[in-house]
């Protein structure tokens, strides 16, 4: 599930289907927020060829699009999508990347996002940053991809886990941006915007009270 403003983007139905939720106004007497299913699509219509289920899904360029990593019949597929048309319910087919070498042949298990900067998570290959730009030069030219990947940059923490399941990113003022990750164990680990490893932060499991 993604965030785009006051909407959801979900994978549902085991991966085969992407569901869209609106938020609307909190109710009067409750407080709640109206929370609305507002469209559903197969994965065969949004992402052509893709086998489910979606590896990963997140908003990237300052969450203008959409980006999803799944697996494909001949390897890992990536697809991008304008995050407007899926405000505006037309869920077109998504436009299919070119894959870099170091994300065709891994198994992804998390991705996520800021305004600068992706990152993934393979199984038993740590997290890689990296980012993703548009050449505009190269828009007239059919034979040339117009989205480029930059330069893979691998994070990891000496003698920590190599596979990752869940991250999430933020962008703080005075760190730029920060990374979280877990990795089913009992700590999350905090990355800074230049990739290094800032902090381990250990979950203590509630005791049940005393009798």
């Amino acid at each position: 599930m993604v965030a785009y403003g006051a909407m959801l983007v979900a994978v549902e139905d085991e991966g085969r289907e992407l569901t869209t939720y609106q938020f609307g106004p909190p109710e009067h007497e409750t407080g709640r927020l109206q929370v609305t299913a507002d469209g559903r699509r197969s994965l065969a219509v949004v992402l052509p060829g893709a086998e489910a289920p979606i590896n990963c899904i997140t908003a990237s360029n300052g969450q203008q699009t959409l980006l999803f990593v799944v697996p494909m019949a001949t390897g890992r597929g990536l697809f991008l999508m304008p995050a407007s048309t899926v405000t505006r319910g037309e869920w077109q087919p998504a436009m299919r990347l070119t894959p870099p070498a170091w994300l065709l042949d891994s198994d992804v298990t998390a991705c996520t996002a800021t305004q600068r900067h992706l990152y993934f998570a393979g199984k038993g290959r740590g997290l890689v940053q990296t980012s993703l730009t548009y050449d505009n030069l190269a828009r007239q030219r059919a034979d040339i991809d117009r989205w480029t990947f930059a330069a893979p940059r691998q994070l990891g923490v000496p003698g920590g886990p190599a596979t990752f399941v869940a991250l999430a990113a933020a962008e703080r003022p005075d760190l730029w941006e920060v990374l979280y990750a877990v990795a089913g164990d009992d700590a999350v680990y905090r990355f800074t915007g230049n990739g290094l490893p800032d902090q381990r932060i250990e979950m203590e499991t509630p005791r049940p009270p005393a009798r």
